[in-house]
């Protein structure tokens, strides 16, 4: 114990005096490793927190793993302030490794958690990262609003630190808006600021911000002279990734002053330091000014390389993961929606339940009133034999109270048998209309199956395929349509409202509809003969969008395929679609808009993108991912899904359709808690083809 005591102060005073001199004193993180071993859990907290910071610019990967290690020690030791703390650190790491969706998450939950415990530090700095990523996305109205909270809350303690970054993000707002002045009024502040928490590191940041805006009024000499000022304080600090992107900035200077080799100069050095910190954003920059420079100097073949090469990286830096949230928050409310459907519809059926109990509670009331009246009468029969035995005056008259007695008992019983035909010839009408029922819904799937495309196109227009089809009642509201027009091929899947007859009566509308489409006009572009679907299925069902009336339609994913020009183009409603390419997957995403009345309408994206023999395409509903089963009564999932189609995408296709089929019925081979089965909620419908 005297030890570890030992430690302790020699661990905080190490701190101490690192925060006193950061700019003086280099951490060696193999130090405060050997530390970690030999401290209590709050101490090896604080040890983690350091260690994941120092390792944010150079090596982000070992930055998130020290993070997770830090958050696991606040949950054990229920530790809010460092929870908060330690999850906006996470989120600072995914947002320089450029994953926004993940970054905003940690965020969120930090945010949540310092409202709780009312700490306007954290709350602060959650504002504060927050807005960096609506700005990294361009939202800057939204991005101001976050700063100015972060500002506010800051200002309350005060916290300098905080008020500087404050400062820092709104610079760069008013920046992206081209108020420079305004801007510079910003970075001033900061920079004012900066000297009262002795942060000389994010300096840096301050000179670098006043560069490039003396660099976009062109008084390119100031901003040479601030981007010095920065690249000096990034070398004393050695902050690889400030350092690249002043190189960027003095090399966009010196490109625009036409001192190219000393413009190519800056941007190699930058492009070198993006593969060191692997931060692709910074990558994609270098590219892009290299790609300039050598157009200028007339080198066409190098600046068509470089241009190609920023192109890939900015296609990687979209923001997919943004997508993927608002995806599963749309999965949620359509899952709370059905859920609220079921409990409306378990409510009817209780009713109708209810209702039965109630007549069979008569029924058996009004025979057990029979059995104690004739209970009751055998007792006075048997007391009346005795009667006659004691008094023979009375026979006569008791005999013919007991025939007047069985008559009735007869009558009754008559009156008992009648009502029991009755309800048996009520239950084998029942029975009859039941069989009717399910004869003519068997027989409508006869008529959907057939207007389904026959497995003969499939084989004719692609190189290999499968589909795993699999309603949920003996019809189905999925349903996939295909033809070939033109030398285009037209391939859609498609979820309609509902499920059951409803669902196939809709199906058969949009299929009809698809037909109708193409046979009129020739449309090549997926998205305007989705447009002019959900104009007709809105004509066909009276949909105005008054809020009382239906809102059927249908999700769908639609590829339109030109073999010869090696394009496809897509549109859909809801419904994404993936694309392998080689041993790369590309999900083109859906408009949050269904084929149909909505209360939001908004117009249907188009996506094209280029194909080629080989490349592999999946389109499907949700049934599959929605299904609930497993060990622990979850659904399947949207995550698991696109896992499932990576582990076998290289295998042929009717292996794929098997390996569907067997986990799908793996999934719900699983008994519920309460002992039950699982049953299918939805129609399933995946489609895989081989181009």
């Amino acid at each position: 114990m005297p030890l570890l005591k030992k430690t302790s102060f020699h661990i905080f005073f190490f701190f101490f005096i690192s925060l006193s001199y950061s700019q003086k004193i280099n951490f060696k993180i193999d130090s405060l490793l050997h530390l970690a071993e030999q401290v209590d859990d709050s101490t090896k907290l604080i040890l983690y927190k350091e260690i994941s910071w120092s390792y944010r610019n150079n090596e982000p990967a070992k930055s998130i793993l020290y993070g997770k290690k830090a958050l696991e020690l606040t949950q054990k030791l229920h530790d809010s302030i460092q929870m908060a703390s330690v999850l906006n650190y996470l989120g600072v790491f995914e947002r320089k490794i450029n994953q926004y969706g993940f970054a905003l998450e940690y965020y969120y939950k930090a945010l949540k958690i310092a409202e709780a415990i009312k700490n306007d530090i954290e709350i602060g700095y959650c504002y504060n990262n927050i807005g960096e990523i609506y700005g990294l996305q361009s939202n800057h109205k939204e991005a101001f609003n976050f700063f100015n909270k972060a500002l506010i809350s800051f200002k309350k303690v005060p916290h300098y630190k905080g008020i500087y970054y404050a400062y820092t993000f709104m610079g760069q707002y008013y920046t992206r808006m081209k108020l420079f002045d305004t801007a510079l009024e910003y970075y001033h502040k900061a920079l004012e600021i900066i000297d009262k928490y002795e942060k000389t590191g994010t300096k840096a940041t301050a000179f670098r911000s006043i560069g490039n805006i003396y660099f976009l009024q062109n008084q390119y000499q100031k901003a040479i002279e601030y981007s010095n000022k920065s690249l000096a304080i990034s070398k004393n600090n050695n902050s690889l990734k400030r350092m690249g992107e002043t190189y960027i900035l003095l090399g966009s200077v010196y490109l625009k002053m036409s001192k190219l080799d000393s413009a190519k100069y800056y941007f190699n050095k930058a492009r070198n330091i993006s593969k060191t910190v692997n931060d692709l954003r910074l990558e994609s920059n270098a590219y892009a000014q290299l790609s300039k420079v050598y157009s200028e100097l007339k080198n066409y073949k190098k600046a068509y390389m470089y241009s190609e090469q920023y192109k890939f990286l900015s296609d990687s830096l979209s923001n997919a993961e943004n997508t993927r949230i608002i995806t599963q928050l749309n999965m949620q409310f359509n899952y709370d929606k059905e859920t609220h459907d079921k409990e409306v519809a378990q409510q009817k059926k209780n009713l109708i339940m209810d209702a039965k109990l109630n007549r069979q509670k008569l029924i058996r009331n009004f025979i057990l009133i029979v059995l104690a009246f004739v209970l009751v009468l055998t007792f006075l029969i048997f007391r009346n034999n005795r009667l006659i035995k004691k008094a023979n005056t009375l026979l006569e008259t008791q005999n013919q109270q007991i025939i007047e007695q069985n008559e009735e008992i007869l009558a009754q019983r008559d009156e008992i048998e009648n009502h029991l035909r009755e309800v048996e010839k009520q239950r084998d009408q029942i029975i009859k209309q039941k069989k009717q029922i399910t004869d003519s819904i068997t027989y409508a799937e006869k008529i959907q199956s057939a207007i389904l495309p026959a497995n003969k196109f499939f084989i004719e227009n692609f190189s290999d395929y499968f589909i795993f089809y699999r309603p949920r009642d003996i019809v189905s509201g999925d349903f996939y349509w295909t033809v070939k027009k033109n030398g285009i091929i037209f391939l859609t899947v498609a979820d309609c409202t509902g499920h059951g007859v409803p669902g196939a009566i809709m199906s058969m509308l949009g299929t009809a509809f698809l037909n109708d489409i193409l046979n009129q006009q020739f449309v090549n572009k997926a998205n305007l003969i989705l447009e002019e679907l959900r104009i007709k299925i809105k004509y066909a069902l009276k949909q105005t969008g008054k809020f009382d009336e239906s809102k059927d339609g249908m999700d769908m994913a639609l590829c339109v395929i030109d073999k010869a020009k090696n394009k496809m183009n897509f549109s859909g409603a809801n419904r994404p679609v993936y694309i392998f390419k080689e041993n790369e997957m590309t999900e083109l995403p859906a408009t949050d808009n269904p084929v149909g009345v909505s209360f939001r309408e908004i117009p249907f994206e188009n996506h094209e993108i280029e194909i080629k023999e080989n490349d592999k395409i999946y389109l499907f509903t949700d049934g599959f991912a929605d299904q609930f089963g497993g060990i622990r009564d979850k659904k399947y999932m949207t995550q698991r899904f696109i896992n499932l189609i990576k582990s076998n995408y290289k295998k042929k296709m009717d292996e794929q359709r098997l390996v569907f089929e067997n986990e799908y019925m793996n999934w719900v081979s699983h008994k519920k808690p309460d002992g039950s089965t699982y049953t299918q909620l939805d129609d399933i419908l995946v489609i895989g083809v081989t181009i």
